[in-house]
């Protein structure tokens, strides 16, 4: 069953650039996954970064629009694998939701969660304090893509590096 909405803390500017200096949002690329009451600051925080932010659970009065949107879960995330640029999980998240929130953050993006949250396999902490981690999500070695060029037909070789040619 979906966790009823917890009643909404005062939106806080200093909150809110905090929250986008942990989860690294230093561009406008892509989307940030902000769960339950984390979602009061996102107004200002799509204002201070420019990036989508998709509220999962957030408090009533949230408002969406501009940048912001809102899903409402049970469990787990429904977000594509890898495709978040970072996720703020909010108090005492399901087992369920914090697996799902690695799976859905990309290789080398942020995870925040409460101190009392432990962190995950497949994140490497990085900071905390008596609050809060911060957490980095560890790439995938299966979406490492190794990439060489062969020699086939129709492709030229390479070129000597010896700079003389060779003759018989």
């Amino acid at each position: 069953a979906r966790p009823a909405p917890a009643p909404a803390p005062a939106p806080d500017a200093g909150q809110a650039m905090r929250l986008a200096a942990f989860l690294n949002l230093v561009d406008a690329r892509g989307f940030t996954v902000l769960c339950g009451a984390w979602g009061v600051h996102a107004p200002a925080m799509q204002s201070l970064t420019q990036m989508h932010l998709l509220l999962v659970n957030p408090p009533a009065g949230v408002a969406v629009g501009d940048g912001v949107s809102a899903i409402l879960v049970d469990e787990a995330l429904p977000i594509a694998t890898h495709s978040a640029r970072g996720v703020a999980l909010d108090a005492d998240p399901a087992a369920a939701l914090v697996a799902s929130a690695v799976r859905v953050a990309a290789g080398r993006t942020r995870i925040v969660a409460p101190a009392a949250v432990p962190v995950p396999a497949g994140v490497t902490e990085l900071v905390r304090d008596s609050a809060l981690w911060v957490g980095e999500r560890e790439p995938d070695p299966a979406a490492t893509v190794t990439i060489t060029r062969r020699a086939g037909p129709g492709r030229a070789q390479p070129a000597d590096s010896s700079g003389g040619s060779s003759s018989s």
